[in-house]
């Protein structure tokens, strides 16, 4: 199967917790999305074609910093809770369509 944005975006709405359902949505679902593809992008990882082959290892502290630095520039106030969130979900969305499996 391949990665499709709006699947994942459905899986990751559907996995945030109800508290942070009240003030996160959408777009912020998807801004967070967009902007971990930049960083993926940004050090080879994403892209047509990627530059790097797998299997890769991915700092997500680096990432999740960048997200929130990316997103305050664009004057969202984006926490690290959200950002851990919203990636949870996009793994949980991964393993369902086996982009990645219990073993990685």
């Amino acid at each position: 199967m391949y990665f499709v944005y709006e699947d994942c975006i459905n899986v990751v709405l559907e996995f945030l917790p109800p508290s942070m359902k009240e003030n996160f949505g959408y777009r912020e679902v998807v801004l967070i999305l967009l902007l971990e593809n930049q960083y993926l992008e940004k050090i080879g990882i994403a892209g047509n074609p990627p530059k790097e082959d797998a299997p890769f290892i991915v700092d997500y502290l680096e990432v999740e910093q960048f997200i929130i630095e990316k997103a305050k520039k664009l004057l969202y106030n984006i926490t690290v809770e959200e950002v851990r969130k919203v990636l949870e979900g996009e793994e949980v969305y991964m393993r369902k369509i086996s982009i990645i499996s219990d073993l990685d």
